[in-house]
């Protein structure tokens, strides 16, 4: 990468237990609580890294379709890691591939 920032954001550090239940830093705005499931992971490549690791945490709550439509605005691309361990990279994102 030349230029530009890229950031993760994934349910896989930062994790602990709490009455029986596993929690992790990722909260959902809309529930107030840590999203469900295990293996989503969303990494963006934007103009810079806070743009990154801002867009990345949004990303992490939206579907693949949503996601596409915000990294388009922001002129940015990435790919989501959905909770089966499928890949959905988005627009612009194999040209960072090697």
């Amino acid at each position: 990468l030349a230029s530009g920032g890229v950031a993760t954001s994934a349910r896989t550090r930062r994790i602990w237990s709490s009455g029986g239940e596993t929690r992790h830093h990722l909260i959902d705005p809309r529930s107030g609580q840590p999203s469900q499931g295990s293996g989503r992971s969303v990494t963006v490549i934007a103009k810079d890294a806070t743009s990154a690791e801002v867009l990345a945490k949004a990303l992490y709550f939206l579907d693949p379709k949503e996601g596409a439509e915000v990294l388009n605005a922001h002129n940015a691309t990435g790919v989501i890691i959905d909770d089966d361990g499928q890949a959905h990279p988005l627009s612009g994102f194999e040209r960072f591939l090697a």
